[in-house]
Formats: structure tokens, sequence, C-alpha cells
């Protein structure tokens, strides 16, 4: 039987709405964003999924959504969840509460401009790390990493975790499980709340990957 890990991106929030930079504000979902939450749930609900143990960010859209997810599943209370900073979406510095009119995205290794900051944001602060500049691609990759580190772990072990996190720290954990190219991480693509499935053999080794519908 092949190893498993589930992976879910937040459903919509209302900055995703908005089309605003998120990063590290603490912004909640919208009504379709807990829609596609619950639709979430259902999906691997009827397709026979259930995750042993589930990881969050600190963020409230992901912790909602794992939350909601989880209630389809009657797994509220029976498994663990387990919320890390080190999931948290690429922080985006200054550049945090401004909209994609910026049309800013980097490279794997470029940090966020430095704009005049917006004041009022709810930025989710955290005394082990707090990048206020933002970070590039490969500075959330090495803070997911150490935690990449545990779940494999429980994968090998054939338990299926469950990843409710945000679109660049799971593109970062994707790239890294592919070992597609640092230059093609904006190609990747993760939609919200649509659970994907990764297949690994006996030793770990990435075989291949499924969107459940």
């Amino acid at each position: 039987m092949s190893k498993k890990l589930i992976i879910v991106r937040h459903g919509e929030s209302l900055w995703n709405y908005q089309n605003k930079f998120t990063g590290w504000a603490d912004i909640e979902l919208t009504e379709l964003g807990r829609k596609q939450a619950i639709n979430s749930g259902k999906i691997l609900l009827k397709n026979n999924i259930f995750p042993t143990i589930s990881y969050t960010s600190d963020l409230i859209r992901s912790i909602d959504t794992n939350h909601l997810l989880l209630k389809q599943l009657n797994l509220i209370d029976k498994i663990n969840v387990i919320n890390s900073w080190r999931l948290n979406e690429k922080h985006y510095g200054k550049l945090t509460g401004y909209t994609n009119d910026i049309k800013w995205k980097g490279n794997y290794f470029e940090t966020p401009p430095i704009l005049k900051s917006i004041k009022g944001i709810d930025i989710v602060k955290n005394i082990e790390y707090n990048p206020i500049y933002g970070e590039s691609y490969y500075m959330t990759f090495l803070r997911v990493f150490p935690l990449w580190n545990e779940i494999q772990l429980k994968v090998n072990n054939n338990e299926i975790p469950m990843l409710c996190a945000h679109k660049n720290s799971l593109k970062v954990l994707m790239q890294h499980i592919e070992k597609s190219k640092l230059e093609l991480i904006n190609e990747i693509d993760v939609p919200n709340a649509k659970p994907l499935i990764y297949f690994f053999d006996d030793n770990m080794n990435f075989v291949n990957k499924k969107y459940l519908e």
C-alpha cells in the first residue's frame, strides 16, 4: 500500500477575494471559503481517505479550514491537531495589505519590495521568528523544512498526515517533494481547498500525486 500525505490549501479568505498580499496578516475565511472547506471534507469522505493527524499554521484561515474539514469527517477531538508557525504563509513584509495590482511574485531567492507600511494590519507575531521585511521562497522553505522532517516520519510509519496550510508554504514543500526546478516555483498551482494526495513508496520516494474530486 502506498504511503500517503494529504495537502489542502485553506478556503478563500477575505483578502484572497480582495486580491491583497496576505502573508502573516490574520484574515478570516469568506462564506465561500467556509463552503470550500466543508466541501473538502466531503471529498475526502467520498474517497474514503481519513487523516490520522493534522497540521495547520497559526493563522485563522488555516485553522478554521482544518476544523470545518475535520467536522465533515467526524474527526473533531479524535485526532491530534498541531498548530505551527512553520506552516504560515510566506511573509510579505511591507508588501502586506497591498493589492495584487503591484504584480510582484519574486523568484525563489527574492524577498518582497520594501514599501510604506499600511497601518492597522493584524500581523501574527512569533518570538522565535519574525521576518518583518518579508521572506523569499527559500526562506519560507528553511522554516517549513524542520516540520517536514517530523511529518515525513509520520508518513513513513504509515500514518496519513494532513497539512492544511497556505499557497506558498505548500508550494515550497511541493517543490522539495517533487524535486522540480527552483525557477519553476511560480508555476506551481495550489487551488483553494482542493485536497491533494501525495503517494510515496516504502523508501519515501515520491511516486505520484492526485487531486481528489
